[in-house]
């Protein structure tokens, strides 16, 4: 099954190339190749697994390795030992690059350390099999980099399916033991929560998980919660924000001023969570764990 394109490996390889040695590789012709590979000279290829189990190689003769690898450092003769971690180099540049490739179709991959080969004599092979006992697909790419040849080989198996991930909440709340009450109401309905009970924290936290939805206290010791929705409709502009405050509503609209605009709701702060829920339901979606039910 082919989830990537030509045309995505291509530019895939074209992006990773570029970024490492400033010159854009000349596609010589594309490749297709079924069952195991077979390399001469020097390779290096990088592991990848996740929801799609795979390798990204680069090989190439010898010589063509050794003048690459110079291109490289700007050096004429380099040790062959600095040679094969040139090209562990560039396998490792492309590695991101199918990372990045993957996640564009929807799938999470993560990527291992490089395993270089050179083959002595060259006219001796270097066999990679992909899965044992399952026919690989290959998709290469024979190309010039700086003048010397070399070829890009992406293969891997059939992907797992795409586990749904809960939707992520956080909760801003300097009351402690009210934000773990509501953590846990959001929780039992099947979201991924987190609570921050700082501001600042808050934003960073929002930031690295990548929040779908981010309830917030709008009194809060510092940076208050205007501030935290400005700073998130900029930073997060596809987030759902939700102000959550015992003052009354005209107090609240006064204390946001200009950022009001950017918010999805306002609750009441109250023992009873429930309101948050159907507030997580309405802009989300039921919970993974409700959608199981």
């Amino acid at each position: 099954m082919t989830i990537v394109t030509s045309e995505g490996i291509t530019e895939m390889v074209n992006e990773g190339l570029t970024s490492l040695l400033g010159e854009a590789p000349a596609i010589v012709e594309e490749l297709e190749r079924t069952g195991e590979l077979r390399t001469l000279g020097v390779s290096a290829q990088v592991p990848f697994t996740g929801q799609v189990e795979g390798v990204i190689l680069v090989a190439a003769a010898t010589p063509a390795c050794t003048a690459l690898v110079g291109e490289m450092m700007g050096d004429d003769e380099v040790p062959m030992e600095d040679v094969l971690d040139g090209v562990g180099e560039i396998a490792n540049v492309l590695a991101g690059a199918v990372k990045n490739l993957f996640a564009q179709e929807g799938y999470s991959v993560g990527i291992g350390l490089p395993h270089i080969h050179r083959t002595v004599p060259d006219d001796s092979h270097h066999v990679v099999s992909l899965h044992s006992g399952e026919t690989t697909q290959w998709h290469g790419l024979e190309l010039t980099l700086c003048g010397h040849p070399l070829e890009v080989w992406l293969g891997f198996g059939a992907p797992k399916a795409k586990e749904e991930q809960a939707p992520k909440i956080l909760v801003i709340d300097s009351d402690a033991a009210s934000g773990k009450q509501t953590v846990r109401a959001l929780q039992q309905a099947g979201y991924d929560v987190s609570l921050s009970i700082d501001a600042v924290e808050g934003i960073r936290r929002a930031v690295t998980q990548g929040s779908d939805l981010v309830f917030t206290d709008i009194e809060l010791p510092g940076v208050n919660g205007a501030a935290v929705v400005g700073a998130l409709h900029v930073i997060l502009p596809e987030t759902s924000i939700v102000v959550v405050s015992a003052l009354p509503e005209a107090d609240i609209q006064s204390a946001l001023g200009p950022v009001a605009g950017h918010i999805k709701a306002i609750l009441p702060k109250q023992p009873d969570p429930s309101q948050w829920v159907d507030s997580a339901k309405s802009l989300l979606g039921e919970g993974e764990r409700s959608k199981a039910a």
